[in-house]
């Protein structure tokens, strides 16, 4: 991503003619390294007309990066995500090595939660505390207060920084934007320290996941019923496709609490694949889903912002498909199991001992058999043009709002009602949803039809 500006504003005044090809000064932010690349770039001619103003006003490079973070705070951070304008704040290092591929996810959350150990491991202490602590007034899928983790995870990264907070941001307002993504990641990974749960979902289930269209009347305060307070959902590979290169293995999520009078925020630290490049995204949560979504669109006016557009729309791209899978963990029956560690392994201890719970196992099953009976069928009736077998409903989820938490419909009624069901979901059925989806039911000509195919051999509806 370029993000180009111009001199003017800074009141320079430099002669520069600015070309498509050729801009005088752009920001580069490498995709390839995510939230740790951000670097000044400019042409030969506006660097030598820069060192000859320099020398004339008697400035140095340092104030003239530093005048340029003061314009990129003012005008381009209010239509920048956070990550983005977390750049020019001094996040960004050199030093740091590009993930050479995803780990396997136990692997990887050890590494990052043993980073963070060495260096939070006091402020993760005190924010188990606080965790345990929590105000009765707060829902329960809130661990504390959001403004007491803030100053635990405040104070600890001045203690971990503070030479560069005393050498080059003494003001209190510049240290907390300087620190507010490393603030952001500090808690979530702390506040999942406490439970160290990861969702494993089955590659169907989370492609029918993917494909369902959320209602905007859905109710935002659903969310308050986490199974925790704080998790981790691992990501198949390509299911956050705004961030081009960047290999995004998963998600820490938690609820954070913003006062009285504001709505709670949904946090997003997406996991980039290593301890150094973690992406902290927030959502506000409005009252539904619309208008939890209308908050995140760009405003309409009349000089475009295409940085706004951008930013908001990385940010939505990003924290939808998490929340689907999110929705899904507090249905009022998701197939969760718990993983059974390898016969003969050790159980692991410190940072490596994880409970991974895998979701979707008997549901991405019966998906795959709809599927298999889908092509034979489809494959049958490609050889048999005459004969008319009766229409399949389509395997479809839906979303029920109602005075309640909302209710996903399991599409074992449309994608298995045909099928031969496998062993495990006859052996452990999935109970029925409060409303489930009603077929239409076929008529005599459909019911004779499909009597006349089976004769022919047609290979549904088995067992029926």
């Amino acid at each position: 991503m370029i993000l180009r500006l111009s001199l003017d504003p800074l009141g320079l005044h430099l002669p520069l003619e600015e070309t498509a090809l050729n801009p005088p000064l752009y920001l580069r932010f490498d995709s390839r390294r995510a939230t740790d690349s951000c670097t000044i770039e400019m042409n030969h001619a506006t660097r030598k007309a820069l060192e000859a103003h320099q020398r004339v006003r008697g400035t140095t490079m340092y104030d003239f990066e530093r005048q340029l973070q003061d314009f990129v705070q003012v005008h381009a951070r209010p239509h920048l995500s956070e990550h983005l304008a977390g750049y020019l704040l001094g996040l960004h290092r050199e030093d740091r090595p590009l993930p050479t591929g995803p780990l396997p996810t136990p692997e990887r959350l050890t590494r990052t939660l043993q980073a963070y150990e060495r260096a939070f491991l006091p402020e993760f202490r005190l924010m188990e505390q606080a965790r345990h602590r929590r105000p009765a007034t707060l829902p329960p899928a809130f661990a504390a207060s959001t403004e007491t983790l803030a100053d635990i995870a405040l104070a600890g990264i001045q203690r971990r920084d503070r030479e560069t907070v005393v050498a080059r941001y003494a003001e209190q307002d510049v240290l907390e934007q300087r620190y507010n993504l490393m603030l952001q990641t500090v808690v979530a990974v702390g506040l999942w320290r406490g439970e160290r749960v990861v969702y494993h979902f089955d590659a169907d289930l989370h492609g029918a996941l993917e494909d369902t269209a959320l209602p905007d009347d859905l109710p935002m305060d659903a969310l308050w019923a986490l199974p925790q307070s704080a998790l981790y959902i691992d990501l198949p590979e390509g299911s956050v496709p705004p961030v081009p290169g960047l290999p995004l293995c998963g998600a820490y999520l938690w609820l954070g609490e913003q006062g009285a009078d504001e709505a709670p925020a949904l946090h997003f630290v997406l996991d980039g694949g290593s301890p150094s490049h973690l992406l902290p995204l927030r959502m506000p949560l409005k009252a539904t889903l619309g208008e939890t979504l209308s908050a995140l669109e760009p405003p309409d006016t009349p000089d475009g912002q295409d940085a706004a557009r951008l930013a908001r729309s990385i940010v939505r791209g990003m924290c939808v498909p998490v929340l689907k899978l999110l929705l899904y963990l507090q249905t009022s029956a998701p197939d969760v199991q718990v993983r059974a560690a390898p016969a003969g392994s050790r159980r692991p201890r410190g940072a490596a001992a994880l409970v991974h719970l895998d979701v979707g196992q008997r549901l991405g099953a019966a998906i795959r058999t709809g599927l298999d009976e889908q092509a034979q069928a489809a494959a049958w009736q490609q050889q048999h043009p005459d004969v008319q077998v009766p229409p399949r409903p389509p395997a479809r989820w839906t979303v029920e709002a109602g005075t309640g938490l909302p209710v996903w419909t399991p599409p074992i009624a449309a994608a298995v009602h045909f099928d031969p069901a496998p062993d495990s979901w006859r052996r452990h059925p999935v109970p029925a949803a409060r409303s489930a989806v009603r077929l239409p039911r076929p008529s005599r000509q459909a019911a004779a039809t499909a009597r006349e195919a089976l004769q022919l051999g047609w290979p549904g509806p088995a067992g029926r």
